[in-house]
């Protein structure tokens, strides 16, 4: 399938999904529930809704944005250790960004306002700070910190493009090494953004090792472009907008008031962290309602998740309206979701999906 837009005057031929829901069956069975409590030295308080898994899959590292703490649990909610609080020193925070674990499973912390990375080893112990990104011109738009052989994989703009006359030709995949010193700048934004507004048009990653894929997706688009993690080169394009995916007919603008803004967004979907599994690809979007904007809780959100076959031609699989907010997806097909950010009842479900084509 094929669908042609309008891109800065020139006319570009864009790939899409064969759309084969009709025939497919995606189901989820329930596993189990855990609930992580508070401890003497852990408060849950206000906890983003974006999670940090191990590479083996048996830890979870959690932020805590009121006290720029990090905490750690395992997948049955017994808290391991945490670290942090707010301040400029070696283990304090100004503002914890994104967080990951690299393949000794030591916690790497972005911290954007003092643009620093800060090691923690596997039981929470300060190791070491690097120097950030700036110097290299670019910001970082990665919630996630993804390893992979040695290299740390994010999402970022490039500073001098970073604006509405030419956002679309910043590259948006840096490639790190172990000091966090950057190894190549590559990627590319989405070719049906070229001309748009910049707003809310930063690019997210998803890799993927196994299949030597890297993914990236845009906030406001429904497409997915993938790259090599070898050579960093585009190989394809995915996706389609599914029923639920709402486009607004008057864009939101930096330019607009906030309540103007605001308005805007309750006619857009937005695009969230995606996943994915051994066979699939999981492309997870929103919808916000009046509620999420007048209490600025994006748990209150409506999430989405559109399944598509990794592997080319990427058929689309169907779409699931989820009740809760997806957090993270195994290899198995293993989903967890957060069911409750309240802090007295901080609760995770943990279901199969059952995908039958």
């Amino acid at each position: 399938m094929f669908s042609n837009c309008n891109s800065a005057d020139n006319r570009v031929e864009l790939s899409s999904s064969e759309n084969i829901s009709k025939t497919t069956s995606i189901e989820l069975s329930h596993i189990r529930d855990f609930y992580i409590e508070p401890t003497s030295e852990v408060t849950i308080d206000r906890v983003h809704n974006i999670a940090l898994f191990n590479q083996q899959g048996d830890k979870i590292a959690w932020i805590n944005s009121d006290k720029n703490q990090v905490f750690v649990t395992d997948t049955i909610g017994t808290h391991l250790f945490n670290f942090g609080s707010t301040g400029r020193g070696p283990k304090e925070f100004l503002e914890i960004f994104s967080v990951g674990f690299d393949s000794e499973n030591n916690v790497i912390v972005y911290d954007a306002k003092l643009d620093l990375f800060k090691k923690f080893n596997s039981s929470g112990v300060f190791v070491v700070t690097y120097a950030g990104i700036r110097d290299h011109g670019i910001f970082a738009s990665s919630r996630k910190l993804l390893f992979d052989d040695g290299h740390l994989y994010i999402s970022v703009m490039e500073m001098e493009k970073s604006n509405d006359k030419n956002f679309w030709k910043s590259k948006t995949i840096a490639k790190l090494d172990q000091n966090f010193e950057l190894v190549e700048l590559v990627g590319q934004f989405d070719p049906q953004l070229n001309g748009t507004t910049f707003l809310y048009k930063y690019p997210m990653v998803t890799i993927d090792p196994g299949n030597e894929n890297i993914y990236t997706t845009h906030r406001t688009l429904p497409f997915i472009q993938v790259f090599g993690i070898n050579d960093l080169r585009y190989k394809d394009r995915f996706g389609l907008t599914s029923s639920s995916f709402k486009n607004a007919e008057e864009s939101a603008l930096r330019s607009d008031p906030i309540h103007v803004r605001r308005q805007k967004n309750l006619n857009q979907s937005f695009v969230e962290e995606s996943f994915v599994s051994g066979e699939f690809f999981f492309l997870q979007h929103s919808t916000y309602s009046a509620d999420v904007i007048t209490y600025g809780d994006t748990f209150l959100r409506q999430p989405y998740l559109n399944v598509f076959e990794k592997n080319h031609p990427h058929r689309f699989l169907g779409e699931m309206k989820m009740e809760s907010i997806p957090i993270h997806i195994t290899n198995e097909n293993q989903i967890y979701l957060l069911k409750d950010n309240n802090p007295d009842n901080f609760t995770v479900e943990v279901y199969d999906l059952v995908i039958d084509i």
